[in-house]
């Protein structure tokens, strides 16, 4: 995980990060300069589509997925 972020990220770009994961996707993000952003799970630990599609934008470069904190990009 943090060879792929370390690899890919540069200034600005954003991750999509779930609000319940590994608090090092944080740190690998913002050491590349771009923006960890948390985005809620429903109370039944699934992703809130609608949502997530409303976050997404041109700088975001990745999208992390955890079950519950097993990374998969």
């Amino acid at each position: 995980m943090w060879n792929i972020l370390y690899t890919y990220l540069e200034n600005d770009d954003e991750v999509l990060i779930p609000e319940i994961a590994f608090s090092v996707y944080d740190t690998i993000t913002k050491l590349q300069g771009a923006n960890p952003l948390r985005y809620k799970l429903n109370s039944d630990f699934s992703m809130d589509f609608d949502n997530l599609e409303l976050m997404i934008t041109k700088r975001t470069k990745f999208l992390v997925i955890n079950s519950p904190n097993n990374p998969q990009i």
